[in-house]
C-alpha cells in the first residue's frame, strides 16, 4: 500500500512541478493552487488504497483456468468499455 501511495504523491508532484496547479490566489506568492493539490493528493491515495489490492486480486484471479478465471480476465476490458461508452 505504501508503493501506491508514493506512485500517487510522486504523480501529483510531477504534475505540481510542470505547472499542473497554478492558481490566481492573491495572497500565495508562488501562484500555486496548494488546496486543489491536496485534494488530489489526499483523494487518489485513498482510492489507490482500495481499489489497488482489488485489482490485485482480480490479476491473481485471472490466472485460474476455470469460470472464475475467465471473469476475472473480462472485468478490466468491460470496465473499459462501460468508461468509453461514458464519455
Amino acid at each position: 500500500m505504501t508503493a501506491l501511495v508514493l506512485a500517487t504523491c510522486g504523480y501529483y508532484v510531477a504534475d505540481l512541478l510542470r505547472g499542473g496547479y497554478r492558481g490566481i490566489a492573491q495572497s500565495d506568492p508562488t501562484g500555486t493552487d496548494w488546496g486543489a493539490f491536496v485534494n488530489n493528493v489526499l483523494f487518489w491515495s485513498i482510492v489507490s488504497c482500495i481499489v489497488g489490492p482489488l485489482l490485485g486480486l482480480i490479476g491473481a484471479g485471472s490466472r485460474r483456468g476455470d469460470a472464475c478465471g475467465l471473469a476475472c480476465k473480462l472485468v478490466l476490458p468491460a470496465v473499459a468499455a462501460v468508461r468509453r461508452q461514458s464519455f
